[in-house]
């Protein structure tokens, strides 16, 4: 699946790996930049749900999306990350009724404002792909 908008230079692949998902972001040059995907376990195979102490993949909980370098191969399990983008769960149980979100984005240190663009504009979609609707 390919989702690109080539006004804002935005283009992001959705690889699944298994049952995880996985995105590449590119550049104008269609050049990788970034790879996104939750922290994983069994050999990459499954999202692990408690890496952070949160042990349950509903609404209640944070579920982090780690940024990697683009020519990083390994990826998966406790690999090093530079980059982290998470929906911070609802803090009381009045938060659930209403429409904030929170968002805590880490970006790599020494990223240009144009590739935190990219960065900013691949948790839209990741949001808008996996968290919108199920709350």
């Amino acid at each position: 699946m390919i989702l690109c908008d080539g006004y804002h230079g935005f283009c992001s692949r959705f690889i699944f790996r298994f049952s995880v998902p996985q995105w590449k972001v590119y550049d104008d040059d269609d050049k990788t930049v970034y790879k996104i995907h939750p922290p994983t376990c069994l050999g990459g195979m499954c999202i692990n749900f408690c890496v952070e102490g949160h042990c349950c993949p509903f609404g209640c909980c944070l579920i982090p999306c780690r940024i990697y370098p683009a020519d990083q191969p390994n990826t998966d399990g406790d690999a090093p990350y530079i980059g982290r983008m998470a929906k911070i769960p609802k803090e009381s149980f009045c938060d659930v009724y209403n429409e904030t979100s929170y968002v805590e984005i880490q970006f790599p240190e020494g990223a240009t404002a144009k590739q935190k663009g990219l960065l900013l504009g691949s948790y839209l979609l990741i949001n808008s792909l996996f968290f919108e609707g199920s709350e």
